[in-house]
């Protein structure tokens, strides 16, 4: 099933390359597309009304899944058991889970503007932006894993966020250091010292001749 969010908040997007879950960083870190698991992750966060929607749509392809598999001769044992990609953080505020696993270096997120116009593989969506989202709802069964993925396949950016930076935590140095200045400033600091030992100069020329006018 096709499903679509509109005005959605994104929240942690990895679209610019292929990303893989790295046990040493605690985080996921940036790789190619020929790694294992590597692929392309967007969540966004959702209002009540469009978490409440999606949960609709996904439990009822779920329900659908399960009846072809009953039918198939393969019963779900727990068709309760479904991991959903809905989820909420330590606020609890909601948000949808969704990737594209990556096949191969074509495989990318189509990412596009408020005109439809598709945005460079390398584009850096950023948390906070405003986007629509197209997913394909797939549900899967594999082993004890079951459940339903949402295989993002396009995103729209309405309003595109700042970039945010990762809080900095140190303190100033109160001993003092290196401190450092822009080139420009440099320069400028140069040029300026230049002008004032310049004008130092005429100043004392222009006493010296002063000086040497004098009759008496």
């Amino acid at each position: 099933m096709i499903y679509k969010f509109y005005n959605v908040i994104a929240r942690y997007p990895k679209l610019n390359q292929p990303y893989v879950w790295s046990d040493d960083a605690n985080n996921y870190v940036g790789t190619t597309h020929d790694t294992p698991n590597a692929a392309f992750y967007c969540d966004a966060f959702l209002t009540n009304e469009q978490w409440q929607e999606a949960d609709k749509a996904i439990r009822k392809v779920w329900s659908e899944f399960v009846a072809e598999q009953e039918k198939a001769g393969k019963p779900i044992k727990k068709p309760n058991d479904m991991r959903n990609p809905l989820d909420e953080d330590d606020k609890g505020k909601g948000y949808v889970k969704m990737k594209l696993n990556c096949y191969d270096e074509e495989t990318k997120v189509r990412q596009l503007d408020s005109k439809l116009k598709e945005l460079p593989k390398t584009f850096e969506l950023t948390s906070g932006s405003n986007i629509n989202a197209r997913v394909i709802i797939k549900p899967y069964k594999s082993g004890a894993q079951q459940g339903i993925t949402l295989r993002l396949t396009d995103v729209m950016v309405n309003e595109l966020a700042e970039k945010e930076e990762r809080p900095i935590d140190f303190e100033p140095n109160k001993n003092g250091g290196y401190t450092y200045r822009e080139p420009e400033d440099e320069q400028a600091e140069l040029l300026a010292a230049e002008e004032e030992q310049a004008a130092q100069e005429t100043q004392t020329e222009s006493k010296s001749e002063f000086e040497d006018e004098i009759p008496f």
